[in-house]
């Protein structure tokens, strides 16, 4: 996989198991809700949070919750991380930012 972050704005895609097997197949970093989230909302937290990445050079964390504070339901988004010492896969552990 290439793929280095990957955000998903549909909840009931994001289950842990599939979030750990994306996580070991090398990604980076994954963002998704643990919630319901309305399409508009999704949108523009993505929107939100891409524009913080691009234009403020935020660091995923800080975009992330920036991008929360839109509205109530936004703040169900959460990043996932891989942490890696050398070549071993530790754990994934969970960002409630």
């Amino acid at each position: 996989m290439h793929i280095t972050h990957i955000v998903n704005d549909w909840y009931k895609f994001g289950e842990l198991k599939l979030v750990e097997s994306i996580l070991h197949d090398n990604a980076k970093s994954y963002v998704r809700s643990i919630d319901y989230v309305g399409g508009n909302l999704g949108l523009m937290f993505t929107i939100h949070l891409f524009y913080r990445l691009i234009n403020h050079d935020n660091t995923l964390g800080e975009a992330v919750r920036e991008a929360r504070l839109i509205d109530e339901e936004t703040c169900t988004f959460r990043v996932y991380k891989k942490y890696e010492t050398h070549l071993f896969y530790i754990r994934m552990n969970v960002f409630h930012i």
